[in-house]
């Protein structure tokens, strides 16, 4: 099983976001542009990594004065049904019991609404679009 660990973009940043763009720019053609922010630099992120050290799964947590925000959660293709994104929500939302984070939000792609259901998230409003693709904004109170 590949552990969850926790590093930052200055660190691992070349290797988390080659996931991101195999994921979100490739496979879902998220616009190159859209898929990098400045949130990156200041966020927590989340990794696995497999026996050749490549990043398997990736997720990052952006910390503000009134929630976290949990975003660019992903997993390599022949990794996915394995339980690792599970693995890394349970990692992010032990972070954000440890930082008594009270409100902890997400923008979700809708077909994952119920995968985020089972990590304790309450969806909130209507659906829209983000880079193209149906989410929904979800929150878990701690």
């Amino acid at each position: 099983m590949m552990p969850v660990f926790r590093t930052t973009w200055q660190k691992d940043g070349v290797r988390l976001g080659a996931l991101r763009r195999e994921v979100f720019v490739v496979e879902q053609k998220v616009p190159e542009e859209l898929e990098w922010d400045e949130f990156d630099a200041e966020a927590m992120h989340f990794a696995c990594e497999d026996d050749t050290r490549q990043i398997a799964a990736t997720a990052r947590l952006v910390l503000s004065a009134e929630k976290a925000t949990v975003g660019r959660l992903c997993v390599a293709a022949p990794y996915r049904h394995r339980k690792i994104a599970t693995r890394l929500m349970h990692e992010i939302l032990t972070c954000c019991r440890e930082l008594q984070v009270q409100t902890i939000e997400l923008h979700a792609q809708l077909y994952l609404r119920a995968f985020y259901e089972r990590c304790g998230f309450t969806a909130r409003g209507d659906t829209y679009l983000e880079a193209g693709i149906e989410h929904i904004t979800m929150v878990k109170e701690t």
